[in-house]
């Protein structure tokens, strides 16, 4: 992933663009197989591309058509491919959520935020309650919330569903804190 990153740096530099440099990375550390067999896609470089490709997806929609071109020109991706499209997406809207790590230990999910997330605190006991005992806020420095995933399988939907929720506690943007 950082490779990736690093790699489309330099060639917006060398293009002239303007390199994005957010506040604050987003990670996402999961026991779940997500890469690129070597029987999937055989040729090293076209296997980096795809890598790239896949680091760079902003949205479901080019999620969908990254699947639809894995399958026109290398046929239907194995779980692990899958599994790295869903992951590549949940971190995006991790970030977009300002949350800086999702990182599973025995028996839960650690959910780190950035520390400046614009978030409404007041909402974070019914962004609990919503969750009953499986979601619990941490208010370390840095703050987190603490996820009891249901079971292994379904994982992805689980995570993808609790940073909805999650993000549904950002301010609004154009608003302040000060204004709430």
């Amino acid at each position: 992933d950082l490779y990736c990153k690093m790699l489309n740096e330099a060639v917006k530099k060398l293009k002239g663009e303007k390199v994005d440099n957010d506040e604050f990375e987003t990670s996402v550390d999961l026991k779940i197989d997500g890469f690129i067999p070597p029987d999937y896609i055989t040729n090293e470089f076209q296997k980096l591309d795809v890598y790239k490709r896949i680091a760079e997806i902003e949205n479901q929609a080019e999620k969908d058509d990254m699947i639809d071109e894995l399958v026109d020109r290398f046929g239907e991706p194995p779980q692990s491919v899958c599994n790295l499209l869903d992951i590549a997406l949940l971190k995006v809207r991790a970030h977009d959520a300002f949350i800086t790590a999702i990182a599973q230990k025995p028996n839960e999910i650690r959910i780190t935020m950035y520390q400046q997330a614009e978030v409404a605190p007041e909402k974070i006991p019914d962004l609990i309650e919503a969750f009953g005992k499986r979601l619990r806020f941490v208010p370390d420095t840095p703050p987190c919330f603490v996820y009891t995933a249901i079971e292994e399988d379904g994982l992805l939907s689980q995570l993808n569903y609790v940073v909805e929720k999650i993000s549904e506690i950002k301010i609004p943007e154009g608003e302040s804190r000060n204004e709430k």
